[in-house]
């Protein structure tokens, strides 16, 4: 009887000891996904104030996409829209004809977007369309329709084809 108390008492600290690493294992993978979050808030706030307090609109781009990278690699699409709408904003600022840059960034974005951002992406999409024919629409009029072209450059666009890109 000696014999089987004394391995049957190992193999219980054992399964104790998986049980109380187990936890600990679960408790750890917790927090780190609570503190994800917590540094997604950390880094928005410090984005806004980089833009809004100091006007530093260059170092907010860049902090901007590293939230992108990041949101990307977690799959966290709620994170990754919200990033593309500061740098398509920020990059607007800086540079005079960022839309077809925007164009090409969230046609990428769409290809690979689950149905719910996809449905977000292709209406910032349309919108972006919508602000270039507003804004270019007195050099769209005296534009011919061309037949048989590629239509990847939107500054070559037609307003018909504007129309039928946004509906």
């Amino acid at each position: 009887m000696n014999i089987d108390t004394s391995l049957s008492m190992p193999i219980f600290l054992v399964w104790r000891k998986l049980f109380i690493l187990f936890g600990c294992c679960l408790s750890l993978m917790a927090g780190l996904a609570q503190n994800q979050q917590v540094n997604y808030s950390e880094a928005w706030a410090k984005i806004d104030s980089l833009i809004d307090q100091k006007g530093l609109t260059q170092s907010a781009l860049t902090e901007v996409n590293k939230l992108y990278v990041l949101a990307k690699k977690n799959n966290n699409e709620v994170q990754l829209v919200k990033a593309l709408i500061y740098r398509m904003d920020l990059e607007e600022k800086q540079e005079d004809n960022s839309i077809q840059k925007e164009v090409v960034l969230l046609e990428k974005e769409i290809s690979t977007a689950s149905i719910t951002a996809r449905s977000i992406l292709t209406s910032m999409l349309a919108e972006t369309y919508h602000q270039y024919l507003n804004r270019h629409r007195f050099q769209l009029y005296n534009r011919t329709t061309t037949i048989d072209y590629t239509h990847q450059d939107i500054a070559t666009w037609s307003i018909r084809d504007f129309q039928t890109k946004i509906s």
